[in-house]
């Protein structure tokens, strides 16, 4: 094999200038590196699924306060101020009041 004499290769070297932009350094890039793009898509998704999480639990919540609210059964026993003065098979007499004149259908149980 060919090869140059150790005196040429030294003479090459010393020829050569020796500057500070040729020592590598780790150079700060405004892209982002593969590494950083990955985890920045895994925050993104981690805040992105919390999100859902969070506004399913909202949905949730408010559909079962008001699913209850509308469901619930309220207790009360009625109070009836009419007084029957007379009761036949099929008639019923009321004392007469502004509620007893007005002209309406009345469901007897």
């Amino acid at each position: 094999m060919y090869t140059t004499a150790p005196c040429v290769q030294q003479e090459k070297a010393k020829a050569l200038p020796v500057k500070d932009t040729d020592i590598p350094t780790r150079s700060i890039s405004k892209t982002p590196s593969a590494s950083q793009t990955i985890l920045q898509l895994r925050i993104v998704r981690v805040v992105q699924a919390l999100l859902l999480l969070l506004s399913a639990a909202a949905i949730g919540g408010v559909s079962f306060y008001f699913s209850n609210a509308i469901l619930a059964v309220t207790h009360y026993t009625p109070t009836f101020t009419l007084a029957v003065t007379d009761a036949g098979a099929k008639t019923v007499t009321l004392q007469r009041t502004a509620d007893t004149l007005t002209p309406e259908v009345f469901e007897i149980d």
